[in-house]
């Protein structure tokens, strides 16, 4: 899974690759944020950042990411989603989970109106 984080304090972002079996979990299952049908996990990316992580699915699994949140200190939340591509760092928990689950089922059955699909 591709995910990206911001260089320093800039807003450049730089493309890094890990694995579900690089993380550092300490928590996986779903409470009254989990959008339905998905599982979330919280815990450390390689990087020592704190993230709470989205899967389709009850499983963890690589194909079935759909995005993580970055949990920084005295900063607002960063949703990414697959691939690394920013999708908000608006709203509370709830309402970034909803939005990473929507955009993974656009990208998983896209729109014949869409180029591509």
């Amino acid at each position: 899974m591709i995910v990206t984080r911001a260089a320093g304090h800039t807003t450049e972002e730089t493309t890094v690759q890990f694995r579900v079996a690089d993380l550092t979990l300490h928590w996986t299952g779903t409470d009254d944020t989990t959008p339905p049908g998905h599982v979330i996990a919280a815990g450390h990316d390689p990087f020592g950042d704190l993230r709470i992580f989205l899967w389709i699915g009850s499983t963890p699994d690589d194909d079935a990411y759909r995005g993580s949140l970055l949990i920084k200190y005295h900063q607002a939340v960063a949703a990414y989603g697959p691939g690394g591509s920013y999708v908000s760092g608006l709203g509370d928990q709830t309402t970034l989970l909803a939005r990473l689950a929507d955009n993974g089922g656009r990208e998983a059955n896209p729109s014949p109106a869409r180029p591509g699909g």
